[in-house]
């Protein structure tokens, strides 16, 4: 490992399950084989680092949360040989897989039998530095801005890897809920793939943003039946749910076209669907995992080439650490809170 690099890098760690996050000082290692040592320059906040602090992924503690962080490439371990020093790479919800299983046979790197998941399995980063898997390490271009590229990493790739991964031409109505840190992306990437975008969310003020980030028609769902307003637009060929409101979710299926597909992407539990609706109209009900690391630098491309821009609010690791983890609690953030080192 470089003499440069220091002895000791500074982590947040949620150390037992509810606490807050806590800064300590760890020892910096060499990576082993198949990984790679990443100094990191952003690391977005998402809403699945507060389901790791509550438990809900399982007993990880202690825990370095984060899984949307861009940074350099400082050392590599034995055998690496995708990425080398000085290169500029993510690390993101998926991060790594063991190749063998028949989800890894099928190409579904991110539905592995043994993922592992960066700020779940392992460490991630809420850190100075972090270790990552090469497989799963996302290049990323050297001019592109660390704090914007970071939630490409999570909700970027997870928005447009299902929708391009739905069977919908180009041309159909795509409808979707929620106008938020996936929202708000999903709605860029949905008018950048060629389809008719319907903005679905509450209150008339936020008619004028959804248009600009690419909107065709607003239905503001305080005044109007969004499922009725849909089909009077012909019924969508498919709706993308961003927003975790299992009532708000359910009726949606009314909306649909014949043979459309509701994608929900927002973590919701139990949800009710009316399955004659269904049936009659050969309607489905979806969900996505992220993507594997060409699935995220696919996703990085498409917003490099065609415009599409994370919203951001920065916020210093050194001192802002909780301000900003607390904002994306908090429901606050415009969109998607970002650590800065």
């Amino acid at each position: 490992m470089p003499s440069s690099l220091p002895k000791t890098y500074k982590a947040a760690f949620f150390e037992s399950k509810g606490e807050d996050l806590v800064v300590k000082d760890v020892e910096l290692k060499q990576p082993g084989p198949g990984y790679v040592l990443m100094k990191v320059i952003a690391c977005g906040v998402c809403h699945t680092d507060l389901f790791v602090q509550q438990g809900a992924l399982g007993d990880l503690f202690p825990r370095v949360p984060g899984h949307e962080a861009v940074g350099d490439v400082v050392a590599v371990g034995d055998g690496v040989t995708r990425v080398k020093i000085g290169e500029r790479i993510g690390a993101a919800w998926h991060g790594g897989h063991d190749g063998s299983c028949h989800s890894c046979q099928r190409g579904l790197f991110q539905l592995c039998d043994n993922a592992a998941v960066n700020g779940v399995s392992a460490d991630g980063g809420y850190a100075e530095y972090a270790l990552v898997r090469a497989e799963a390490a996302v290049r990323i271009p050297a001019s592109a801005d660390p704090a914007e590229v970071a939630p490409l990493l999570c909700a970027g790739v997870t928005v447009f890897n299902a929708m391009r991964n739905m069977g919908v031409i180009q041309g159909g109505l795509v409808a979707v809920q929620g106008l938020g840190g996936l929202g708000h992306l999903a709605l860029q990437y949905a008018s950048r793939m060629g389809y008719t975008v319907v903005a679905l969310s509450s209150g008339s003020d936020k008619k004028e943003f959804a248009m600009q980030l690419g909107a065709h028609h607003y239905i503001d769902t305080s005044v109007q039946d969004a499922a009725e307003a849909l089909r009077k637009l012909g019924g969508a060929n498919m709706i993308v749910s961003t927003a975790p409101n299992a009532k708000v979710v359910s009726p949606l299926v009314a909306g649909l076209a014949p043979l459309g597909k509701l994608v929900v992407l927002a973590p919701l539990g139990p949800v009710e669907f009316d399955t004659v609706a269904m049936v009659m109209k050969g309607v489905s009900v979806h969900g996505w995992n992220s993507g594997h690391q060409q699935d995220s630098e696919d996703c990085i491309a498409f917003a490099h080439t065609h415009g599409v821009k994370c919203i951001v609010e920065k916020f210093s690791f050194q001192s802002q650490l909780q301000e900003g983890y607390e904002a994306t609690k908090s429901g606050k953030v415009r969109f998607r809170s970002v650590l800065t080192f």
